[in-house]
């Protein structure tokens, strides 16, 4: 009987005899195994994923159980998705019984010590809530870095290097396009020409990728008194600061549970275009999607 374990990407991580790491003590069981961690579980957009499958014959059929762990981006990113659907086909009864419904999954949370840095440089992401302008995105963010010039949190006046990579439908940089950063309070913190900071590279059939790289002080406006710290970028691909390309913010986790949770006025905490990909968006009203961004905290101060 056999066990494996797959990466993100389908390929196998890991696998092994089951009576190597199975200890049953009816009615519970304990499966421990261990394996290297491979770069394939990880996604460049913030996700983590590999599976655990278990067979009781041999040649890997008749499975016991297959269990998915992940990262909470990968996770709202499979719940948001419609094809294909986030569904079990089965309904869990306890003590290893099943019967057959289909459901959407629920997903529980692993009891562990909080993953990453400091809670201070852990940070999100997400398209910018209620943006009209959002209908004439071309640009799909797949990831976001924040690289941090501080040894501890991130805080005002830390000089920050801002890096967002994904996909778009152009294959060449606006010649006419610009971006800005806002802080919380809606104050310009930096903007120049969209030439000077965005490269687009390694076209496909789909689209292009694009990276948009931006250097700036973090200012105090960025941050307040509730501890939230929020700032945005915004691309425009005409003159005039027209045309949006995409518009992202990037917040702590105690902003995000405040927009998320606290009463606002109707429609509340959503976009209204949902990303397709390479750079598609169509009109719907949809709930933000959050997505974990990379925050690097470097020294030098």
């Amino acid at each position: 009987m056999p066990w494996s374990c797959t990466a993100l990407n389908g390929t196998n991580i890991a696998a092994g005899a089951l009576t190597d790491v199975l200890t049953v003590n009816a009615p519970n069981f304990i499966l421990e195994i261990s394996f290297d961690l491979v770069a394939a579980a990880i996604g460049s957009d913030g996700w983590f994923e590999f599976g655990i499958d278990v067979f009781q014959q041999k040649s890997g059929s008749d499975e016991g159980f297959c269990l998915e762990i992940a990262s909470l981006a990968y996770t709202k990113y499979e719940e948001h998705r419609d094809q294909p659907p986030f569904v079990m086909e089965c309904k869990d009864e306890g003590n290893g019984h099943f019967i057959k419904d289909v459901h959407t999954i629920v997903p529980k949370a692993i009891p562990s010590p909080q993953c990453g840095g400091p809670d201070k440089c852990d940070l999100n992401y997400y398209y910018c809530p209620r943006d009209p302008g959002c209908i004439t995105y071309t640009m799909s963010a797949t990831s976001v870095e924040v690289d941090v010039l501080d040894a501890n949190d991130i805080k005002p006046g830390d000089h920050i290097r801002l890096t967002i990579n994904g996909t778009t439908s152009l294959h060449s940089v606006p010649v006419d396009g610009s971006y800005r950063v806002y802080d919380i309070a809606g104050h310009n913190v930096i903007g120049g020409a969209l030439s000077d900071a965005m490269t687009i590279y390694n076209c496909v059939s789909e689209g292009c990728y694009f990276g948009v790289t931006t250097d700036f002080v973090l200012p105090s406006a960025a941050f307040t008194p509730e501890g939230w710290m929020e700032f945005a970028l915004d691309v425009f691909q005409k003159s005039s600061g027209s045309d949006e390309g995409f518009c992202v913010e990037i917040a702590n986790n105690a902003y995000v549970t405040y927009e998320q949770t606290h009463p606002q006025p109707p429609p509340g905490f959503v976009t209204y275009c949902k990303d397709e990909g390479w750079g598609h968006f169509v009109k719907d009203q949809i709930n933000e999607i959050i997505w974990d961004a990379k925050c690097v905290l470097e020294g030098g101060r």
